[in-house]
């Protein structure tokens, strides 16, 4: 649960995501306005959202929403917003960033109450699983399995696959997806000989149009001959 508060002299914002979603889910907001005087007024709220690389400025607006809001004498509104998985999965860039923000603004005094934050989208994530992994040896052939899956609500198509590992396996392995609809798991078997001892890591990674950012490692131990 992430909170983010602002305010100003009239108003108190508080802005709260009970859950950082996972890529597929909505983003649940709540913004509670308080009305810190004994007089009735009338708020506007104006919330949105934009992708953001880390250390660069936020990307155009991919979703706003405004209200005009009624409050009583030292009334609590809680406001209650939802970004659908299909109103943000074409903005996310980089590290699914997103930067957030609201303002308040008291109608009769146009005093102002911002509050804003950047959070991250959590990536679902590909497991790797090896066969025999506590003896693995240096070039011996071992077997592996990549398990996924689909977290969208809508079906996944035009994904490639990649299986890579510096001295596990020479270059890549990549295969296409087939179309993945939602909640369904897709398994694939693979080999690899490692070339090299100690301590190494497998990476699998999917690719497509659309999302850059769905990996799976695991880390193993080579034997020596």
């Amino acid at each position: 649960m992430i909170y983010f508060e602002g305010g100003m002299k009239s108003v108190e914002i508080t802005m709260m995501i009970p859950k950082l979603p996972t890529i597929g889910e909505s983003i649940s907001i709540t913004v509670t306005i308080v009305n810190k005087e004994k007089t009735v007024k009338t708020v506007k709220e104006n919330i949105n959202a934009q992708a953001k690389e880390y250390n660069l400025s936020p990307m155009a607006t991919f979703w706003e929403e405004h209200r005009r809001i009624q409050m009583g004498p030292y009334e609590v509104k809680d406001i209650q917003h939802q970004i659908l998985y299909s109103q943000y999965a074409k903005a996310l860039v980089g590290d699914n960033l997103v930067n957030l923000a609201v303002v308040v603004e008291d109608e009769a005094t146009q005093d102002r109450g911002l509050a804003t934050e950047e959070f991250n989208i959590v990536s679902p994530r590909i497991t790797i699983q090896v066969a025999n992994e506590y003896n693995i040896v240096k070039n011996v052939e071992q077997s592996g399995l990549i398990i996924f899956t689909n977290p969208l609500p809508v079906p996944m198509s035009g994904y490639m696959m990649t299986i890579e590992g510096i001295g596990l396996i020479e270059g890549e392995i990549q295969s296409e997806l087939p179309i993945l609809q939602p909640a369904k798991t897709i398994e694939k078997v693979f080999t690899f000989t490692p070339k090299a001892s100690g301590l190494k890591m497998l990476q699998a990674s999917l690719v497509s149009r659309d999302h850059t950012n769905i990996r799976g490692f695991k880390t193993i131990q080579v034997k020596p001959v």
